[in-house]
């Protein structure tokens, strides 16, 4: 999503990506709030291009950023469908975050979440109360 919106930034002011990426990515890592993640730029973007003159692309650069950030290219289907299947609700999550992760877990796993009747009954026996499971299914949840 961060390098779609990066390159649309780009597009949108007729500005070359290729020319200008390293110091506008810069600013982006300087203004996260982790500052590992900093650190591994410098190490591994700007270092080589600011003080080794490698010359590096915008795509040599994306494809970097890709391999640490993007989680999803970096995991199997199988793995995905591990995540799916031992998938919980947490006792402190929301059940909207809940259902958001289950989502995603089942995308990675190229398993069709809409009309999938065992997919959503798996999402609800995974919630953590029956309240939450309750409100899922639409029923109501008897007086403690």
């Amino acid at each position: 999503m961060f390098l779609r919106e990066f390159e649309r930034a780009f597009r949108d002011h007729n500005v070359s990506i290729q020319d200008h990426w390293l110091s506008n990515l810069e600013i982006c890592f300087e203004s996260c709030d982790n500052n590992l993640h900093y650190d591994w730029f410098c190490r591994y973007v700007k270092k080589p291009v600011v003080e080794l003159n490698r010359k590096v692309t915008w795509d040599d650069a994306k494809a970097l950023l890709q391999e640490k950030f993007d989680l999803a290219s970096q995991t199997t289907p199988q793995t995905w469908m591990k995540l799916l299947l031992n998938f919980k609700q947490k006792p402190d999550q929301s059940l909207a975050d809940a259902l958001h992760h289950f989502r995603l877990f089942s995308v990675g796993a190229k398993v069709p979440f809409t009309e999938n009747h065992v997919i959503n009954s798996l999402f609800v026996s995974r919630l953590y109360t029956t309240k939450f499971q309750d409100t899922t299914v639409g029923q109501k949840t008897a007086p403690t």
